[in-house]
């Protein structure tokens, strides 16, 4: 069985060679076959051109081109696109915490500024309620700025 299957390995590692005919039909298309063109009845044989290939016994490594060799500029390209994409998802995170703050202050602004609101404005004399209407002032305006 051994002796079988290392057989049927020399067979496939043989190198393959095959013909290749070409040739113009009728219509002046470039044909191209591994068998010889079919003949015309009562007219000539068209021209045909047989081209050997060569066995390829091993792999042909392909140099790549100047541009794009391991230390090219498709590298420089790569890692400028990198930071941009990092650059751009740092500022949306700072923004989303810039955003998260401002709520909460404004949140903590308008809960002031209601339970101040909550609270009488009785007051025992002219300068406290002076005092009373001047902190009601401050917290509405911060909740202005904070609730923009």
């Amino acid at each position: 069985m051994k002796a079988l299957t290392g057989m049927f390995l020399l067979l496939l590692l043989k190198p393959v060679i095959a013909e290749v005919y070409q040739w113009r039909d009728e219509h002046g298309r470039l044909q191209f076959s591994d068998s010889p063109p079919p003949q015309q009845l009562g007219k000539t044989s068209p021209k045909v051109e047989t081209i050997k290939l060569e066995p390829i016994s091993e792999i042909q490594s392909v140099k790549p081109k100047a541009g794009f060799t391991s230390t090219g500029r498709w590298r420089e390209k790569e890692a400028a696109a990198k930071s941009r994409k990092k650059q751009r998802r740092l500022e949306r995170e700072r923004e989303e915490r810039r955003m998260a703050a401002k709520k909460r202050r404004c949140k903590n602004a308008r809960s002031k500024y209601r339970s101040n609101q909550v609270k009488s404005l009785s007051a025992s004399s002219l300068s406290s309620l002076r005092n009373k209407h001047a902190k009601r002032d401050r917290l509405k305006q911060q909740m202005k700025e904070n609730c923009r």
